[in-house]
């Protein structure tokens, strides 16, 4: 549980970082809003806009950790 925990939290901190865009879209969440903003309908649609290769290979790490 605890690798799920920070592959998520490094996950959104390359959104973050990187996809800055994007993460205004989101409405730039803080603290617990922040999963809840990734799973959204609205939120899946943002993120698969995002074209930066290290945040897309982080993402697929964060989607491995959860099938696991």
């Amino acid at each position: 549980m605890m690798v799920m925990l920070v592959a998520k939290y490094k996950y959104y901190q390359l959104v973050e970082t990187f996809e800055p865009a994007i993460w205004q879209q989101l409405g730039s969440p803080r603290w617990l809003k922040v999963p809840f903003v990734f799973i959204s309908k609205q939120g899946k649609q943002y993120l698969s806009e995002i074209t930066h290769p290290k945040v897309c290979q982080r993402e697929k790490q964060y989607r491995i950790t959860l099938i696991c």
